[in-house]
């Protein structure tokens, strides 16, 4: 038998599965074990799994926490707590970043701690000391007492193997990273999907990585940003600022007159900021915080798992985990606000399997 050329629907399908499911690799070649199988049958098939993953992830995907270090040193953490990211241990911190579904910190003393999930190693740091931290989705970058940058966790993309040098500061994305060097050149190494491991040549103070996009603040406050910009989010407004935070699809700065500027993705109201004077700001997947002038956390955008409600109390940073994969997310949206029940996907699915089933007799 012939094999039937597939609907442009399952390569998209496909990818949104694969991105979104912690059981895509066994999910996903249930749907594709012959060529032969009729091209409606496979889409069917995709598509009710899609349905069925993301309806379910929706609820307890990772990057849906956060945390702040407050004026005292402490960490504060709320959201999502499935695998112990929101449980920090006690103890002093300088500064503290959260991952996908794990969340690392440094302590007064230099050292790096990590709680939350660990499979791939994310959350299980090195000796030595440091003087900051990045958790990416599946891996994790620090910059030691030396200048060196240090990455453990996942590394399928080479995002966990940084180039030699030094650096004054390190941002771990989806599955690339980036660092700003001592001469302030950006080094990024990993994924280079739409170019987002392709810096311009211009000189960084600062750099932070996205999902599909880096955005970097210039030595002249100037924002650049490069990567994927389906919507907007790599498109920032002029204008000099002091410090940028890429999310998941949006991204959101500070200026010089201590004002939020947010652009980019915008179906939560992600990308619209209150009116207030703000010293730093932290971009999640569908929502953002920022600590205002009189060191109290505002939050707006999506509200899954509590993430946009912080604790009361005065804060001097703090850090949000972004639900990474703009598609994923998309298909989180549909899915969790879709009227069809969940049996109807199942029966999509189902339907899929039974109609190949059949094709193959």
């Amino acid at each position: 038998m012939l094999a039937v050329q597939t609907p442009s629907i399952v390569p998209a399908a496909t990818r949104v599965l694969k991105a979104c499911s912690p059981a895509a690799p066994f999910a996903y070649p249930l749907c594709m074990q012959s060529k032969a199988w009729g091209a409606w049958a496979i889409a069917l098939c995709v598509a009710g799994l899609v349905l069925i993953t993301t309806r379910s992830a929706a609820e307890s995907v990772g990057g849906t926490h956060a945390c702040g270090i407050t004026t005292e040193g402490q960490i504060r953490c709320w959201g999502n707590n499935q695998y112990g990211q929101a449980g920090p241990p006690t103890g002093s911190f300088t500064s503290v970043s959260a991952g996908q579904r794990h969340t690392c910190g440094v302590t007064t003393e230099g050292q790096v701690r990590c709680w939350g999930y660990n499979e791939q190693g994310q959350a299980s740091p090195p000796e030595g000391t440091f003087t900051s931290v990045s958790a990416g989705t599946g891996h994790t970058c620090g910059v030691n007492s030396e200048g060196h940058v240090r990455c453990w966790g996942y590394n399928d993309d080479g995002q966990a193997s940084p180039p030699e040098g030094r650096f004054t500061g390190v941002s771990a994305g989806a599955s690339h990273t980036c660092g700003v060097t001592t001469r302030g050149q950006l080094q990024c190494w990993g994924n280079n999907e739409h170019g987002i491991a392709t810096p311009p040549p211009d000189a960084f103070q600062s750099v932070s990585a996205g999902d599909l996009h880096t955005c970097g603040v210039t030595s002249g406050g100037q924002v650049r940003c490069w990567g994927y910009n389906e919507q907007g989010q790599a498109s920032p407004p002029e204008g000099t600022f002091t410090s940028i935070s890429a999310g998941g699809a949006h991204a959101c700065g500070v200026t010089t007159e201590r004002q939020l500027r947010c652009w980019g993705a915008n179906h939560y109201g992600q990308s619209r900021p209150p009116e207030d004077t703000f010293t730093s700001i932290s971009a999640g997947g569908a929502h953002a915080c920022g600590v205002t002038t009189e060191r109290q956390l505002r939050c707006w955008g999506a509200d899954y798992s509590g993430r946009p409600t912080p604790p009361s109390g005065d804060f001097r940073e703090f850090t949000l985990a972004r639900h990474y994969n703009p598609g994923c997310q998309s298909c989180l949206v549909a899915s969790r606000n879709s009227r069809w029940p969940i049996s109807l996907h199942i029966t999509l699915a189902a339907l899929g399997l039974l109609l190949a089933h059949r094709r193959r007799r």
